[in-house]
């Protein structure tokens, strides 16, 4: 029979690292859950704030245009990781409700690139206004130097799964 020094000194778990590593395991569960039910909360923000006006695939297409002045079907699809054909669809809607534009190349017609037209401009900065007030109203518990350190947390996470 192993004692339990022997057990310590080949690195054989006991009994109660067993149980202590279960409870940290439950713990990073119930926070892992935390973290989705911000993200539940933070998701209906968004979409009250887009009242039902468009899909979020839609959204986040009109969002990545916001930041690029325009781009290809292509760069589109890759930046939200969805497939060229769902990009091409999703750019067809924003344009016939005027929120998009999508013109040829003019070296290659093959290339389609796209960007906002002055009402999706206008329609992105209401939205994220909206959104910044709604987000400063959830904030509002947390002090300045927690909302840093919330940010610069997600930021690390974000960095480490490679998504920012």
């Amino acid at each position: 029979m192993i004692t339990t020094n022997e057990r310590r000194t080949i690195g054989i778990p006991q009994v109660s690292d067993a149980n202590r590593l279960g409870t940290e395991q439950h713990a990073c569960t119930d926070r892992f859950e935390d973290l989705l039910e911000l993200c539940r909360v933070l998701r209906q923000t968004t979409h009250q704030t887009r009242r039902g006006e468009m899909t979020a695939e839609q959204y986040w297409l009109l969002r990545f245009l916001h930041h690029h002045d325009q781009a290809s079907v292509g760069e589109i699809a890759a930046a939200l990781g969805i497939t060229q054909s769902s990009a091409t669809t999703a750019c067809q809607r924003l344009e016939r409700a005027g929120l998009a534009c999508r013109q040829r190349g003019d070296r290659d017609e093959r290339v389609v690139r796209v960007q906002l037209t002055e009402e999706g401009r206008t329609r992105m900065q209401q939205w994220l206004a909206q959104k910044s007030q709604a987000l400063g109203q959830f904030l509002t518990p947390l002090e300045p130097s927690e909302c840093d350190e919330l940010f610069r947390l997600l930021h690390k996470l974000l960095g480490a799964e490679g998504t920012t």
